[in-house]
């Protein structure tokens, strides 16, 4: 159904719960399914009903990009690393592989039928943007197609400002943005002030959310 697919596609952090009663092939075929809907959240596995509070609690829509050095995690360009939690257990990290045990002659998990028509991508601009011109922007998008941005996270260097930027949009509503103590840091070590933007959407597609914003901010990086 529609609603949990979306749930899954916007979260953070998904946690599947009775893997140690279910075949493996099973709980792979459903953590594929997942990771078909959502390509960066952290997925943990409940073992026993038993998962670590710090990983479950305390978790606001900003909280992995405020503390700084999530912050290219939260926006899905790096992965997860894996998490064990007090007893040893091992947490699943960003990247799946369906294992021996997955039936890949059986492609139901990979029918775009059960994604609902919900997909994923980034936005990336190599300049600085025009403050101005990113809210009104933003705001404009929220208000066309607030039905089909079912989330939207963004890391941004704004012209004149100091410090980068977190924006986090769901649907209709975009909150005001809160600032970053530093820019993520690049593969080379050094501060990356590139903007970069997640969308996760229903039946809304890249090219249209490019021409969109093209007026306001630019063209985004090819």
């Amino acid at each position: 159904q529609f609603e949990p697919a979306k749930q899954i596609a916007i979260a953070d952090r998904i946690v599947i719960t009775k893997t140690d009663r279910a075949p493996a092939e099973n709980v792979a075929k459903l953590e594929a399914r997942v990771r078909a809907l959502n390509k960066s959240g952290e997925i943990l596995h409940a073992i026993l009903g038993d998962a670590p509070p710090s990983r479950l609690f305390g978790l606001g829509a900003h909280e992995p990009a405020l503390v700084g050095s999530d912050a290219r995690k939260w926006l899905s360009i790096e992965p997860h690393e894996h998490h064990r939690h007090d007893h040893g257990h091992e947490h699943h990290h960003h990247e799946h592989s369906c294992g021996p045990d997955c039936d890949h002659g059986d492609h139901e998990h990979h029918d775009p039928a059960h994604l609902h028509g919900i997909a994923s991508f980034a936005l990336t601009f190599d300049k600085e943007l025009d403050g101005n011109g990113l809210s009104l922007g933003l705001q404009t998008m929220a208000a066309a197609y607030g039905d089909k941005l079912l989330r939207v996270k963004g890391i941004v260097t704004v012209a004149g400002q100091g410090k980068p930027f977190v924006v986090h949009g769901v649907q209709h509503v975009f909150y005001p943005p809160d600032t970053l103590k530093d820019w993520p840091k690049g593969a080379d070590g050094r501060p990356d002030k590139r903007s970069r933007f997640v969308f996760i959407t229903k039946d809304l597609e890249r090219a249209t959310i490019e021409r969109h914003l093209n007026p306001f901010i630019g063209e985004a990086t090819a």
